[in-house]
């Protein structure tokens, strides 16, 4: 799993998931598939591709992998923290996962520096979670779970520009760049901005 969108002051964040089965493992060792699926290659950290590369990539992934991307709100970001959406998010999507792939998740590796507590949510233990600081540049799944991340959240934010139009969304991807910022500064915030991410604005 990755986050996508921590710092961003607009818009929700983003966890998406990428499901390695066995069969999948097998596939990926097996010189011939890798030969035929050489897009492969290709998959890194998302914030190293170029947006040409992630759609290239993306729909080649939710061909091959089970995927899944949970998005938290802004409201629930400032009603809570940063760090506890991701949790959440992580959570909605091993929940996703089980249910449709019941017993398939042995385990989740998440990019960062988390450690997360599950024991009000579940009945028994969710399954070991590893935290990997640069988990995208060393995990094949992790980097997978980044891009699909990526160009959901940037999709939705795309949309929202167009429903918010000046506020140059479609460019900053929600995230304060000095023309973001300055257009908050003239036209105000947003529901979805992050409040408490813009304490000074």
């Amino acid at each position: 799993m990755d986050e996508v969108g921590r710092g961003s002051v607009f818009g929700p964040v983003a966890v998406g998931s990428v499901l390695i089965l066995p069969e999948d493992q097998k596939n990926i060792m097996d010189p011939l598939w890798r030969e035929k699926n050489s897009w492969l290659s290709m998959v890194d950290d998302s914030k190293k591709l170029s947006i040409q590369k992630r759609e290239f990539l993306y729909p080649r992934i939710l061909n091959t992998f089970k995927t899944h991307v949970s998005f938290v709100s802004a409201s629930r970001i400032d009603q809570n923290n940063i760090n506890e959406a991701i949790r959440m998010g992580v959570y909605r999507n091993f929940r996703y996962l089980e249910r449709k792939y019941p017993n398939a998740v042995e385990a989740i590796v998440l990019d960062g520096n988390y450690r997360f507590s599950y024991e009000e949510e579940l009945l028994r233990p969710m399954p070991a979670i590893l935290s990997v600081v640069k988990g995208d540049q060393k995990c094949l799944s992790v980097a997978l779970a980044s891009i699909v991340a990526k160009v959901k959240r940037d999709a939705l934010i795309r949309k929202m520009a167009v429903r918010f139009p000046g506020y140059g969304l479609e460019k900053n991807a929600g995230y304060g760049t000095k023309g973001h910022l300055n257009a908050i500064r003239e036209k105000g915030l947003l529901p979805y901005h992050r409040k408490t991410f813009l304490k000074n604005i």
